[in-house]
């Protein structure tokens, strides 16, 4: 242990420090969202589109009803994302384009942003760590930025890529954002990890199943571990799934044939990761661990132990960890 973290602990404030880092939990956060739009034969997807929830263990699924606007009825949906700041958001599909739309999650009813992205197949989305809103566009094979308040297309749109060929972004694609920041793309069968701002794409796994699933939506939620991933298939019947994002991409069955009232075309998940800057193991709960990691980063004079941003690492690090950490995470 580090010297000076070492003379904290020992002094007279050991009893409130022990009694800190014992008694504080994070609360129970996690619900997903979904959508569910309806199959055609000449289409991917079209209206109507459901939209739904469930808690991280797959209980409590709910159908918040079909996505409608005012003025225009029944609209087909996909690329849902949720942020604290800036509510729930998805986009609206036409044959012509793509729409942002800021949804109401308790009424399904979606209010218009914005011009139409013209030739745009918007089929994923995801607000990253910065609360930043990122879209993948299936007809272009792109990722963009867009302004949630205009609905306009933030600096420019960036082909998905390896460090050796294009990315095919296909109409069943979704952004995840993880507990650690880092950002995914899932298109298909096929899971990469993908840097927004450049569209770089590292494959870390798909599938191994005969035959190959379908995925449509994927999501992590804050309580339910770091590599748990919920992933929406819509090949056969419609299920909600989760793979290992640490390297086991065989899916495991959360809740088979949801909303069985017609088979889905497309879809999309989505949950709400918020941040938490002391919850260093990136489990979801706040606890010792926590407490005893960022002793390990204050020890080896790690950068993550620069809680007050300073460029040094101090005993003013310390005690601003210990604030956060007896705030709690919300």
């Amino acid at each position: 242990m580090h010297r000076i973290a070492a003379r904290l602990i020992s002094t007279d404030l050991t009893p409130i420090l022990v009694a800190a880092v014992c008694s504080i939990s994070a609360p129970a956060l996690g619900q997903i969202y979904g959508i569910k739009s309806n199959a055609q034969p000449s289409d991917p997807s079209s209206a109507p589109a459901v939209l739904f929830s469930f808690d991280n263990n797959g209980g409590s699924l709910t159908n918040h009803g079909t996505i409608s606007v005012p003025g225009v009825g029944q609209v087909d949906a996909d690329a849902l994302a949720i942020s604290s700041s800036h509510g729930t958001v998805a986009f609206r599909l036409e044959a012509e384009g793509s729409t942002l739309m800021h949804l109401d999650a308790a009424t399904a009813v979606g209010t218009l942003v914005g011009a139409r992205h013209d030739g745009r197949d918007i089929r994923g989305a995801a607000f990253d760590a910065d609360d930043r809103l990122w879209a993948v566009d299936a007809a272009r094979d792109e990722i963009l930025e867009i302004d949630p308040q205009t609905g306009a297309v933030v600096g420019a749109p960036i082909g998905t890529h390896t460090t050796s060929d294009a990315v095919d972004v296909s109409t069943g694609a979704d952004l995840a954002l993880q507990i650690t920041g880092q950002m995914w793309l899932v298109s298909n069968a096929t899971f990469y990890t993908i840097d927004p701002a450049t569209g770089m794409c590292d494959e870390a796994g798909a599938d191994p199943t005969t035959p190959a699933q379908f995925f449509v939506g994927a999501a992590f939620a804050p309580t339910a571990g770091r590599d748990r991933m919920y992933v929406f298939e819509v090949n056969g019947s419609d299920d909600l799934q989760n793979v290992d994002a640490s390297g086991n991409f065989t899916p495991t069955s959360l809740l088979p044939n949801i909303l069985p009232q017609f088979n889905s075309g497309r879809g999309d998940l989505a949950c709400l990761l918020v941040p938490c800057d002391v919850d260093l193991t990136f489990d979801g709960v706040l606890n010792t661990n926590d407490f005893f990691q960022f002793l390990t980063y204050y020890q080896a004079q790690d950068p993550r132990a620069d809680f007050t941003g300073e460029g040094a690492i101090n005993t003013n690090d310390f005690f601003a960890f210990l604030a956060v950490y007896q705030a709690g995470c919300p």
